[in-house]
């Protein structure tokens, strides 16, 4: 029970042996749902807050894994969130993306419609400029036309046109013939170039394997001739160590000991080392022969793949003449009717200017009387063109505008964006909450340790919130120290301090004022001095609270040693736990059983 900004609520709990429940009364009126978790749902909403700031304003736990104080950088930052939201900046950092990307878009949308815009632009000024020239053209034509024409002349144009008629249908069906000859050829030259080309192709390839051969070979060779000498070499260093043991000489003599070989020898015995000898020359002499064999096969091997290759060389340097000559041949007789049907075409063409001009002599009689008309609907057209030229100018000259306008939008929301963006305003929002939680914090350390502690908050140049816990030396300095290396009861004001700080900066920044405040073993790991310290920090926050803000303090102990700060406190409730049962002794009222399921204590 107690009221959140001004208005109560009521939040009961029952739990009996097979099923609990949650009941939420808001402004008088009932909001329980029928799932436990629903109801939680609806208390977050009803409230205006999330449970993660009801958690961290109404409850301080001394087991709690996510305490502001060792919580990680990005965890303190999404608890900031919740008292200072940035959504509101990111939002509009995002927008002025948004709007950034579509003016650049639409920018260079209307980059592309003024390129085409110019181009037509430029065909349509070349457009009129031939139209003008025309007009002007036809005016001079229309001056210079003869008044009288001799009705002779069009009597031997009617004779010349029948005869220029018949060459022109000649021409025409030579024309169709050389063209069918002429795609026949081309279809004909394309197919033998194309096998030529297959063929060289093959020879080629076959030449280039070869080659390869022939370098395997050659190294093959090299191996082999390498091998014959090593071979060699070990046979005459063989035959050389043996040579004392030689018996063909006349005075045979063992060169260790200096005796003739048909002794039997000082120390070793003559025949097993000519057994010996007999058998390394043996192996020598077999090894010299397989290596003089391999060193011939790899020659003659060698031989067969260079005449190989060297006949493929000659065979694709054969077929490289014959195909050039074939191309070349085909080019010639394509050229020749290529040249055949130009001459035709040309023939056609002068015929065919030669019944056009007769054709402009027999129109000349008229020629003067549509000469006006003709002349009136240039000049119509002229005017019609020169207007639409202004017209598409004009749309130019808007889209020009149009084009710098959205690039100045696209600066000027790219601006936008990076003041809004996590630099600029957030950075500088999270910086003002950051101060505001270290005022916050170091005004209750300094009521819990006597102004022997400091807990520093700040940004560095990565926007990375830094914590410094200080502590006053005897001497007066104040020396940092890690928080992992506070002792347990400075840690513990440093835990309780960052809590009672947050929850007076969210209270201050309107997020939520809650008049209930409960600590669960605030005291474990402090002396006495220290526990007077808590007693003396929350009987000031009673004593400073107004209808908004803490009216209510619960504290929850294992035991009552504490008995230094009794004095701080209105009333003691004691859970007495006997054989298996639980009481709740009431100051003042008694001890109650907590058979009694389904009440709230």
């Amino acid at each position: 029970m107690g009221k959140v900004n001004s208005i109560p609520f009521e939040v009961i709990r029952t739990k009996k042996k097979n099923k609990s429940g949650l009941t939420f009364i808001f402004n008088g009126n009932d909001c329980s749902k029928q799932a436990v978790k629903d109801t939680q749902n609806s208390i977050e909403e009803s409230l205006g807050v999330s449970s993660a700031i009801l958690a961290r304003t109404i409850f301080n736990g001394q087991h709690a894994l996510n305490g502001l104080l060792e919580a990680s950088d990005g965890k303190l930052k999404e608890e900031l969130s919740l008292v200072t939201p940035l959504s509101v900046w990111q939002v509009g950092a995002t927008t002025a993306r948004t709007m950034s990307r579509t003016y650049a878009e639409n920018s260079t949308s209307f980059e592309a419609q003024i390129l085409l815009r110019r181009s037509d632009l430029e065909k349509m000024d070349k457009k009129l400029f031939e139209v003008e020239s025309k007009l002007e053209h036809r005016k001079l034509e229309s001056q210079n036309a003869s008044t009288h024409l001799d009705e002779s002349i069009y009597a031997s144009l009617d004779e010349d046109k029948e005869k220029v008629q018949e060459s022109i249908k000649i021409l025409e069906r030579d024309l169709a013939l050389l063209e069918s000859e002429l795609f026949s050829k081309r279809s004909q030259k394309i197919k033998e170039i194309n096998e030529a080309k297959l063929y060289v192709d093959k020879v080629e390839n076959s030449s280039s394997l070869a080659f390869k051969d022939l370098t395997k070979a050659t190294q093959a060779y090299v191996r082999a001739e390498s091998a014959l000498t090593n071979t060699q070499t070990n046979y005459n260093e063989a035959k050389q160590k043996w040579d004392g043991f030689d018996s063909e000489q006349n005075k045979p003599i063992c060169p260790l000991c200096k005796t003739p070989l048909s002794s039997e020898g000082v120390g070793h015995s003559h025949s097993e080392m000519l057994s010996a000898m007999e058998e390394e020359l043996a192996i020598s002499s077999e090894k010299l022969i397989h290596a003089r064999s391999t060193f011939e096969n790899c020659l003659v091997h060698k031989e067969n793949i260079a005449k190989m290759s060297n006949d493929l060389a000659n065979k694709l340097k054969l077929a490289k003449q014959k195909f050039g000559a074939k191309v070349e041949l085909w080019n010639d007789s394509v050229q020749g009717l290529e040249n055949q049907v130009s001459e035709t075409k040309h023939q056609l063409l002068l015929k065919v200017n030669v019944l056009s001009e007769n054709a402009m002599l027999r129109q000349e009689r008229v020629t003067r009387s549509v000469a006006e008309r003709s002349i009136a609907e240039s000049q119509s057209m002229y005017d019609a063109l020169l207007e639409e030229t202004e017209a598409m100018r004009s749309q130019l000259n808007a889209l020009e505008c149009k084009g710098e306008s959205a690039g100045k939008r696209s600066k000027v929301y790219s601006s936008l964006a990076e003041i809004f963006g996590p630099r600029r305003i957030q950075s500088f929002v999270l910086q003002n909450t950051v101060q505001a939680l270290e005022s916050m914090v170091q005004k209750y350390l300094d009521d819990l340790s006597d102004g022997t502690q400091r807990l520093e908050l700040s940004l560095d140049d990565s926007d990375r919130i830094i914590r410094r816990a200080r502590v006053l030396n005897q001497n007066g300095s104040w020396v940092e120290r890690p928080i992992s290396s506070l002792s347990g009861g400075q840690f513990r004001r440093c835990s309780l301090a960052m809590t009672l700080g947050f929850a007076e900066v969210v209270s201050r920044k309107g997020r939520l004022r809650s008049n209930i405040l409960v600590l669960d073993e605030p005291l474990t790991h402090l002396d006495r001095s220290g526990r007077e310290s808590v007693g003396s920090a929350l009987k000031s926050i009673l004593s400073n609270s107004d209808d908004n803000s803490v009216s209510t303090i619960l504290l929850i102990l294992q035991d009552l040693a504490a008995e230094e700060i009794e004095e701080a406190f209105d009333c003691i409730d004691e859970v007495v736990k006997q054989e298996g049962d639980s009481y709740v002794n009431i100051d003042g009222e008694g001890l109650i059983d907590d058979a009694t399921e389904g009440k709230t204590l």
